[in-house]
């Protein structure tokens, strides 16, 4: 009988190191599931730009403020924050200066179509331009100076010559 007992409190005993050991490999695994890798906060952090730095994406650069940064964006993710929520909480704390592109639908509307209409605006006028100049190329030779002017103009300088000479003497 007292070996049925100890029987007993063995298997208790190994049943709960077995419970123990898979509770503990669950939330090992758990946590490597969870872990965010290299590439995941790149992906984050190409979309955002360095606070500090002017224009260099913040997957660039290398300073104290974009490294402490990524730490930030890679314990987000270990946390289960999507890209998105992730990059609009660094919009409300930091402004709109830390994304390329405003996160505002409208403001993102105009930013992106302003160079396009701006583009064709350019290209309308030079065509304008380029087609009242070929209708009337001759237009611009009339305004050079013609040889009664180059005449008039050399007959002015004769009068002021001879003015000139008389007062120096």
């Amino acid at each position: 009988m007292n070996t049925i007992i100890q029987l007993g409190k063995t298997a208790s005993i190994g049943m709960i190191i077995i419970v123990i050991v898979a509770a503990l490999a669950s939330s090992i695994t758990a946590q490597t599931e969870r872990a965010a890798t290299d590439d995941d906060v790149a992906r984050v952090a190409e979309q955002m730009y360095c606070p500090v730095c002017e224009n260099i994406p913040l997957d660039d650069c290398g300073t104290a403020t974009c490294v402490s940064w990524k730490e930030e964006i890679r314990e987000q993710l270990n946390n289960g924050a999507t890209d998105q929520e992730i990059i609009d909480g660094f919009v409300d704390r930091y402004g709109q200066h830390v994304v390329g592109i405003p996160q505002d639908p409208v403001l993102r509307s105009i930013s992106l179509l302003i160079p396009w209409i701006s583009m064709a605006v350019i290209i309308i006028l030079g065509g304008f331009t380029f087609l009242r100049w070929r209708a009337n190329p001759i237009r611009g030779a009339e305004r050079a100076i013609s040889v009664p002017d180059a005449i008039a103009s050399q007959s002015d300088d004769a009068d002021y010559r001879a003015r000139f000479e008389s007062d120096l003497n």
